[in-house]
């Protein structure tokens, strides 16, 4: 009786001692409340804004005789604008929806991760083509860098 008594305190000590791992980050889509120990596994939902600035319209945009742009993401279609709608001046913040393209990546990412940024413009000519660095949280992307 005495060994029974003894093995269930040891196997209670013991699983009171291990700490459930998983997502503990609670601005994960995938956090785990029951998690007490981060085992590094947390996803989130990319939202962020493409914006240009008008040296870019300028120098780049204005020579191509583009006039209106899509963008994509590893080849997915995020959005597209008029290249009028330019940032001038002054700051830009995550809360500033009229300027450039607002998107929402429904596809996961770890917190970091470099994407194939593709620009293309009215006639399918190709302004930009390059691997960016995509944040998972609000973040403003110079569409040229």
């Amino acid at each position: 009786m005495i060994k029974i008594i003894c093995s269930i305190a040891i196997t209670i000590s013991l699983t009171a001692c291990l700490k459930k791992r998983g997502c503990t980050d609670e601005d994960a889509i995938n956090y785990n409340g029951d998690a007490k120990k981060s085992d590094k596994s947390c996803f989130y939902e990319c939202t962020g804004n493409f914006y240009w600035k008008e040296d870019q319209y300028d120098e780049i945009f204005a020579d191509s005789g583009s006039v209106f742009i899509s963008v994509f993401l590893d080849g997915k279609f995020i959005g597209d604008d008029s290249l009028v709608n330019y940032y001038s001046s002054g700051g830009i913040s995550c809360d500033d929806d009229e300027i450039g393209i607002n998107f929402i990546d429904t596809n996961f990412y770890e917190y970091e991760e470099y994407k194939q940024l593709k620009v293309v413009d009215q006639n399918q000519k190709v302004l930009v083509n390059g691997p960016i660095l995509i944040i998972a949280d609000c973040k403003k992307y110079q569409l040229l860098y």
